[in-house]
């Protein structure tokens, strides 16, 4: 059987918030609790790709257990019914109240914690690349250190082929593709099924009864683990800016217009980076 775990989390959708209430929040240091929370990009892609690799499990006449994981300190009940009803079999859910956006160390002790609890019995573990913006984007890398496995980064595609896992990643100089033969962690970035499948009518009602198990973080953790210092401490919040700066190009044709264009922007940064 194929087991695979996925680490993924939620959080609010920071576009949508109006410039008056990000001053409210910066002045009460709290989060804009009238937003809801949806999965982040990355995660929702290795919740797709799991599933994409548990298909193919399924076609070769192999059962498949996909479980999804999180820590936060809530779990939205729509994203839980939505994963039973995508396929996953089970969804844990470790309650920690604490800003862990700033604590991938803490992330990780808590998903080597399950994956002990499990008995260490899953082929694969799956994580976002980066949860949102800001965030550390060092879980997957320290989960893999913290369980003694081998990471890929900014995975894009996998599918398991006769001599083992076959991946591919983003690098500098392209597209790497590598072939593993045992267990490993895997960053999905940028990933060539970028979204989470939607659930029939029928398979979300026959998921509806279905609940996460919620895990004690206490059972997960080593002993004085939680009490530690936070690799980076939140002294406060700033927004930035974003003002746009349009102008018209006036031209009497298309091709007048490009050339106005082109030797008001493309031909002097051109000049000054040969310059450099």
């Amino acid at each position: 059987m194929l087991r695979l775990l996925v680490c993924f989390k939620t959080a609010y959708n920071l576009d949508d918030v109006t410039a008056e209430e990000w001053n409210l929040c910066l002045q009460d240091g709290q989060n804009p609790v009238f937003l809801k929370k949806a999965l982040c990009a990355y995660d929702e892609s290795a919740l797709e790709l799991a599933l994409r690799l548990a298909d193919g499990a399924r076609e070769r006449g192999e059962d498949a257990e996909l479980t999804a994981l999180t820590i936060d300190d809530e779990l939205p009940e729509l994203t839980v019914k939505n994963l039973f009803a995508v396929g996953y079999s089970h969804v844990n859910y470790v309650p920690c109240a604490e800003d862990l956006r700033f604590r991938p160390d803490l992330t990780a002790a808590l998903i080597r914690g399950c994956v002990r609890r499990a008995g260490d019995g899953f082929d694969l573990i799956l994580t976002g690349q980066q949860a949102n913006v800001g965030d550390n984007g060092q879980t997957h890398l320290l989960t893999a250190e913290a369980l003694g496995l081998p990471c890929v980064l900014n995975v894009t595609d996998a599918s398991y082929e006769k001599y083992g896992l076959r991946v591919f990643s983003l690098v500098d100089e392209g597209v790497l593709e590598q072939t593993l033969t045992g267990r490993a962690v895997l960053g999905v970035g940028n990933a060539l099924h970028p979204y989470l499948r939607v659930a029939t009518l029928r398979e979300r009602m026959s998921a509806s009864q279905k609940n996460a198990l919620e895990i004690s973080p206490e059972l997960l953790l080593p002993t004085g683990m939680e009490r530690r210092k936070p690799m980076v401490e939140l002294r406060g919040l700033v927004r930035e800016k974003a003002q746009r700066d349009c102008r018209f190009i006036k031209g009497g044709s298309a091709g007048e217009k490009a050339r106005l264009l082109y030797e008001a922007c493309i031909k002097v940064h051109t000049e000054e980076a040969l310059r450099s």
